[in-house]
């Protein structure tokens, strides 16, 4: 038997855990800064809102950072590209329409009566 062989299998399971946990992370972090963001705006103390969402916001993504660190360097780069990736995620999934030109010349010229 291959001692080496036998550690491979939880190793990869590890890594795998950090990538999904700093997903989940990613997720939460960006995410409730999004919901920060369009809340403060109807908020009547936005200022507070703001101030409680930072602080649990970092205390959790630091929390999972010092969990993973405690694994070892694999296991917090594979923590820190997970939490890339819900970020990735989060962006996407409340990216605005992207602008286009061509389409806003039209619509301008539409209004003036005029052919494009």
């Amino acid at each position: 038997m291959n001692p080496a062989a036998d550690l491979a299998g939880p190793a990869v399971l590890l890594l795998m855990l950090a990538l999904a946990g700093g997903g989940m992370l990613g997720t939460l972090y960006y995410g409730g800064l999004w919901w920060t963001i369009l809340k403060a705006a109807v908020s009547p103390q936005p200022e507070l809102l703001r101030a409680v969402s930072l602080v649990l916001r970092a205390g959790l993504v630091l929390a999972g950072l010092l969990l993973a660190w405690c694994g070892g360097p694999g296991v917090l780069g594979a923590c820190l590209l997970g939490l890339a990736a819900g970020r990735a995620a989060v962006m996407r999934r409340n990216a605005p329409e992207p602008w286009q030109p061509h389409a806003a010349k039209a619509l301008v010229l539409a209004t003036k009566g005029a052919r494009p």
